[in-house]
């Protein structure tokens, strides 16, 4: 056999190499496919060839036996995927039904919110007080009680609203300052108040109720700011809901009124002030003027607090609509020559206050009746003596000139219904 491929050329010799190579390939490659199982060689011939070794690495020992890798176990498990009827409630309940019962209250927008929002004064008639408004529901029996601050005291004296709604706007709580029971100051006069008594701060509340009759008070506060409109500034400090206190038995003789608002067809009296002269002599008159749908009966005017208790006023029996009554006062044990001049009596009350070089502020009030005397009214203004316009007419230099000054007016009217509690 030996001698025999010697014998052969170069190239027979190359073809039998090859040939005998192809066979012995053919022969293996038919032994892989009867002794393996599919799958196996492949899988452990990938995972040994991987340049990447991992968790999942496992070394392969026989190509034939490689073991099975099972999937990693990691430290969160999945939650279970509700079933369709479970994701169907889910969708349907609300979020609120999941919250524990202690904190189910009632929504804030649901209850009154009275607010004070500015103190100043009104453009349109120059009135000074307490802007307050409603941000939430209705709110009934709104008031604001009197608030002392140092020595003087802040009063508020239309602050009785019977309902507020948040369509209402801002609502004017008119106010003065009583420095002293026979001192009181015009509103605006606050922030100069709250100077001379050296008060930065004060706090206030305001008391209501809602539909329900369950009661609430917000507190707030006005401060000094010489940067804010008039220096003044309110800030809102919260609300509480109030604990409702035992009713108290009030009789017909305890003279307790609520007010609450004109009518059309009520009477409504205006009050004006004259300071004139008479046969030489200096007058101080009144008039009330009937402004309403309706007679006026009994009225009678009266200074509050009685800063001059010796000063009556005549009691008008009836005044009907459009007509026009005038009142002199009457001062017991003065002079005959001035006993209807009120300007001595405001000019002494301004020096007994210190004579400081401002408004002098006395309260007055109309009282009357309908006709049949069911309903009572109340006229409320302030009578303002000016000091200063006083002393350029004792200057002037003639008396006509002297006539045309302006000592004393009335601002800050308020008419309202006057009904009388009890709880008999």
């Amino acid at each position: 056999m030996i001698d025999y491929l010697k014998q052969m050329s170069q190239w027979q010799q190359w073809t039998v190499g090859i040939g005998t190579s192809l066979v012995a390939a053919v022969i293996v490659w038919i032994c892989t496919k009867v002794v393996s199982k599919p799958g196996q060689r492949s899988e452990g011939v990938a995972q040994n060839a991987s340049p990447v070794i991992t968790q999942q690495f496992q070394p392969v020992i026989n190509i034939h036996t490689s073991p099975q890798v099972p999937p990693p176990q990691t430290a969160e498990k999945a939650l279970p995927t509700p079933a369709v009827a479970d994701q169907q409630s889910l969708r349907a309940t609300p979020v609120s039904s999941m919250l524990p019962h202690e904190t189910e209250i009632r929504p804030l927008a649901n209850r009154p919110m009275i607010v004070a929002v500015r103190y100043g004064s009104r453009p349109s008639d120059n009135r000074c007080g307490l802007f307050i408004v409603n941000d939430w529901d209705i709110a009934y029996d709104v008031s604001i009680g009197n608030v002392p601050f140092g020595t003087s005291k802040l009063v508020f004296h239309n602050a009785d609203i019977p309902r507020l709604s948040k369509a209402d706007g801002e609502q004017l709580c008119e106010t003065w300052i009583e420095k002293a029971p026979h001192d009181l100051l015009l509103g605006s006069g606050l922030f100069h108040e709250m100077v001379a008594q050296k008060v930065a701060q004060f706090d206030f509340e305001i008391n209501y109720k809602d539909a329900s009759t369950i009661r609430y008070r917000t507190l707030c506060s006005i401060e000094r700011d010489v940067l804010a409109p008039g220096g003044l500034v309110v800030r809102y400090l919260g609300q509480e809901v109030r604990t409702v206190p035992k009713p108290t038995k009030i009789t017909k003789e305890d003279n307790v009124f609520q007010f609450h608002p004109i009518e059309p067809g009520d009477p409504q009296l205006y009050v004006a002030v004259h300071d004139r002269w008479e046969n030489g002599l200096r007058v101080t008159e009144f008039s009330i003027e009937n402004h309403g749908g309706s007679v006026a009966h009994q009225a009678l005017l009266k200074l509050l607090p009685d800063t001059f208790g010796s000063i009556e006023f005549p009691t008008v029996d009836t005044l009907a609509m459009g007509r026009r009554a005038l009142l002199r006062p009457t001062i017991k044990g003065g002079s005959v020559f001035g006993k209807h001049n009120l300007i001595p009596l405001l000019s002494e009350a301004w020096d007994a206050s210190g004579g400081a070089k401002e408004d002098f502020v006395v309260l007055l009030e109309v009282l009357y009746w309908n006709v049949n005397q069911t309903n009572g009214y109340s006229t409320m203004a302030c009578l303002v003596y000016d000091p200063l316009q006083e002393e350029l007419r004792q200057s002037g230099s003639n008396d006509q000139q002297a006539k045309e000054y302006k000592v004393v007016r009335i601002e800050s009217t308020r008419i309202q219904r006057r009904v009388q509690i009890t709880t008999d």
